[in-house]
């Protein structure tokens, strides 16, 4: 596997990124605000995947195509909307076009919008170290790009935030706290990325309650059981 210069792709992606700003929004008007969001100054824009939203790697393009400087990020890519060879083959297409400024997530989803998709949910850790696997033993056949395109997983528990560790550039766990995100380093280390998307609300430890977190949770069990773990309770 090609690791990245992470301290550049560090220093590219920022402290504060934007994610899924407009996704759902027309092809034109998310070009507008996402040039506008460069010209703001933001290092990185994130992006999710799912049933009813743009397909990935042309939502990527788009933006892309509409900026000059910004990192693009999948926030993230269902390996269980494309196979490996697929996701490998687009992904250095991105990266050749647009030097340094693509970053592939990729991600597990979960089991009910896999499930809806056909596809049967396998184990997570597992699936996705095949996956990765079959990644590496594609032929693309252009030539490389300058930059090969840094990948992260979407990872909450250790054991895929040691994948992520062990075989890509690092993490993007979503709707997570600092409690988990000072959890996540431990595993990761020093060295890996770790791009976070927060929760947004937490526990305040000078008042001893809780505040509710989002509700984008119906179909997302992992989420589910994830958030009561770091204090967080659903509305």
């Amino acid at each position: 596997m090609a690791i990245v210069d992470r301290d550049a792709l560090r220093r590219r992606l920022g402290r504060v990124g934007v994610w899924g700003a407009l996704a759902l929004r027309p092809a034109a008007e998310e070009r507008r605000a996402a040039a506008e969001l460069e010209r703001l100054g933001y290092g990185a824009l994130w992006f999710g995947e799912g049933p009813a939203s743009k397909e990935a790697f042309a939502h990527a393009a788009i933006l892309l195509g509409a900026t000059q400087r910004i990192v693009v990020a999948t926030g993230i890519a269902n390996i269980y909307g494309r196979d490996a060879t697929a996701m490998q083959n687009a992904a250095l297409a991105l990266a050749d076009a647009h030097p340094g400024r693509f970053v592939l997530g990729l991600g597990i989803s979960h089991a009910p919008l896999v499930q809806a998709r056909g596809h049967d949910y396998g184990q997570p850790v597992t699936a996705m170290r095949e996956y990765l696997d079959a990644m590496e033993r594609v032929k693309y056949g252009p030539p490389p790009p300058p930059e090969p395109p840094a990948r992260v997983l979407a990872a909450l528990r250790r054991r895929m935030l040691e994948l992520a560790r062990d075989h890509t550039d690092g993490a993007h766990p979503y709707l997570v706290t600092p409690e988990h995100t000072a959890r996540a380093r431990t595993v990761l280390g020093r060295g890996p990325i770790l791009a976070r998307r927060g929760a947004g609300d937490r526990p305040d430890a000078r008042e001893g309650h809780r505040t509710p977190a989002p509700r984008p949770l119906p179909d997302a069990p992992e989420l589910r059981e994830q958030l009561p773990r770091d204090g967080i309770r659903r509305r």
